[in-house]
C-alpha cells in the first residue's frame, strides 16, 4: 500500500485540522509529495543541518495521529525551512546531487535532475513558509 505524502504551509494551530484533513492540498498551500517518505526527507535534514541520519531522522516525530493507517501529521524541522528557504541555484544543484547519490534516493532509482527540481520546489514552498510567518507539516496517509 502506498504511502500518501503532501507537504502543505500552515500555523501551529492547525495541527489537528491539517492531520484530520483526508486531502490537505484542498485547502491549504502545499504540494504533493507522494514519492517522498521519512527516510528521505531525514536524509535531506541531515545535509541541510549536517547532522547524522539517526538524529535527523529523530527530528520527524509525529505530532499527530488519527489511527495506526494514518494520517500522521510531522512538522518539518524550522531550522531546516529556513536553510531550504535561503538555498541559491548553485547549492540547489550541490544538494540535489548529493540526496541523489544516497541510498535512500538510488534504491527508487531517482535522476539528480528530479532530485534537484523537487529540491527546488521544496525551497520555493520553505520561502513562501517563511515569508508568511508559517511553517511545513508533512501529512502522510493511506
Amino acid at each position: 500500500m502506498q504511502v500518501l505524502t503532501n507537504i502543505v504551509i500552515g500555523e501551529p494551530d492547525e495541527i489537528m485540522a491539517i492531520g484530520e484533513s483526508l486531502s490537505p492540498l484542498e485547502d491549504w498551500q502545499g504540494m504533493e509529495a507522494n514519492s517522498l517518505n521519512l527516510e528521505k526527507l531525514a536524509m535531506l535534514q541531515s545535509i541541510l543541518a549536517d547532522q547524522n541520519f539517526d538524529e535527523a531522522f529523530a527530528e520527524f516525530r509525529p505530532l499527530f495521529t488519527a489511527s495506526d493507517e494514518g494520517p500522521w501529521l510531522i512538522r518539518f524541522p524550522h531550522g531546516s525551512i529556513k536553510k531550504l528557504a535561503e538555498l541559491e541555484e548553485d547549492a540547489l544543484e550541490r544538494i540535489g546531487e548529493e540526496l541523489a547519490a544516497t541510498t535512500e534516493f538510488e534504491i527508487d532509482e531517482w535522476a539528480v535532475d528530479e532530485v534537484q527540481d523537487l529540491l527546488a520546489t521544496l525551497s520555493q514552498l520553505a520561502g513562501n513558509a517563511v515569508d508568511q510567518e508559517k511553517t511545513l507539516f508533512i501529512w502522510m496517509g493511506m
